[in-house]
């Protein structure tokens, strides 16, 4: 076992060969990794199940494919629950799909996430080439009966950097007018959150990549706040029903902090993922699209400051994780990159790239120091002298191993 001060080693490292490369997965509490494989092909859209041991040698690939849109999470039990069009798929740790829910939508409707609580399921409904897009969030009992539903309306959407020319403005760029969409879908890789008795659900036009977030009740499914419309980010549950929304593209580079009334309560002139230390500090790993950049690990200090800690250089990057000591690990720049409650960093091995696509979205960590991660067709297990997995708001405690960020 490590204390906080002792250095970062890797003690052994398996790597195992998949059908594809692995672009979701979710670990449970006994070390049994579900994970959605994507072809190399990038012209194919099929995802293949597979289910791996990290205690034994078991492992599997299920004979059934899914197609995008589709979302991945785990229960207490140890069961994969996989979103498919308007279906829920249950499937154990053989491979086995025990229960299937379905649910009746419009032909244009689909499941674009979901949160899946002890005893209900919140489903994130998009709408997809009708204006107005039937978009819709649902609460229902595990077995798919309804217990409220939300229309979602996305109304008239503009911002300020998207524009447009044609012959009626002489071919010079103006902003483009408010329009309606035809699409509304999740716009997050963690589209839909839950915090307290608030849900966040974030959605976007798939065209423009303009969005909005919405804030609704958990408990009666009321909209109590709309973020205002933007480009696309990451949304973050910082605990006691607060939310992160960050934005960019169009200029726009911004991470925003929202109380559960939906005040905004402080904004940083960055962007990227974040993790939350013990003390409840919010540590950014900047990424700016379409840059590889001096990018740097930074703290956003509550009046609104940013403190850089350390350069985190690189422009792919399988987000990071922090144990329980407040080290902060991920891969970038074709490394391990480790940093410790100290701001002391160091690189604890190399892993190139071949496929700049190919890689997971994530870190996982499982038990004291095994480290997980995705990158090209292999999946590496790393054996570390890590902490656990630290229990801080996210993405550890609430968007946990088990990819369900509900608490």
């Amino acid at each position: 076992m490590r204390n906080s001060n002792s250095p970062v080693h890797i003690s052994s490292e398996t790597s195992i060969l998949l059908p594809g490369y692995i672009q979701t997965y979710a670990l449970t509490s006994h070390g049994f990794l579900y994970g959605l494989t994507a072809s190399m092909d990038r012209q194919s859209s099929r995802l293949r199940l597979i289910g791996k041991s990290l205690t034994d040698s078991g492992q599997w690939e299920a004979p059934f494919e899914f197609t995008h849109p589709v979302e991945l999470r785990v229960d207490q039990d140890h069961h994969a629950w996989i979103a498919q069009r308007s279906d829920i798929l249950v499937v154990d740790p053989s491979g086995t799909i025990v229960r299937q829910i379905s649910f009746e939508m419009e032909e244009d409707q689909e499941i674009g996430s979901f949160l899946l609580e002890q005893n209900c399921l919140y489903i994130q409904v998009q709408g997809n080439q009708v204006s107005p897009p039937h978009a819709c969030i649902l609460k229902t009992t595990l077995s798919g009966r309804t217990v409220w539903e939300t229309p979602i309306d996305a109304g008239k959407i503009a911002y300020q950097g998207v524009v447009y020319a044609s012959v009626a403005t002489g071919w010079k760029t103006e902003p483009m007018p408010a329009w309606d969409p035809t699409t509304w879908i999740s716009s997050s890789n963690q589209g839909i959150q839950l915090s307290e008795n608030r849900l966040l659900v974030s959605y976007q036009d798939i065209s423009s990549g303009i969005g909005r977030s919405y804030c609704l009740d958990s408990v009666h499914g009321t909209i109590l706040w709309e973020s205002p419309n933007g480009p696309s980010g990451g949304i973050v549950c910082t605990g006691n029903g607060e939310f992160v929304i960050q934005q960019f593209g169009y200029g726009a580079m911004d991470t925003n902090l929202y109380t559960s009334d939906g005040h905004l309560k402080q904004h940083w002139r960055t962007t990227g993922p974040i993790v939350i230390d013990s003390k409840g500090n919010l540590l950014l790993s900047e990424w700016t699209p379409g840059e590889e950049g001096a990018h740097s690990l930074v703290e956003l200090n509550p009046d609104g400051t940013i403190s850089r800690i350390c350069a985190l250089p690189g422009y792919w990057m399988v987000r990071p994780l922090i144990d329980e000591h407040d080290t902060l690990i991920c891969w970038r720049n074709e490394q391990l990159q480790v940093v410790d409650a100290y701001g002391k960093q160091f690189v604890l091995s190399s892993k190139p790239l071949e496929n700049y696509f190919a890689h997971a979205n994530r870190m996982l960590l499982y038990g004291q120091g095994t480290l997980i991660f995705g990158l090209d067709q292999y999946l590496y297990i790393l054996h570390t002298n890590l902490g656990r997995i630290g229990q801080s708001n996210w993405p550890c405690h609430m968007g946990n191993m088990r990819r369900n960020p509900a608490g």
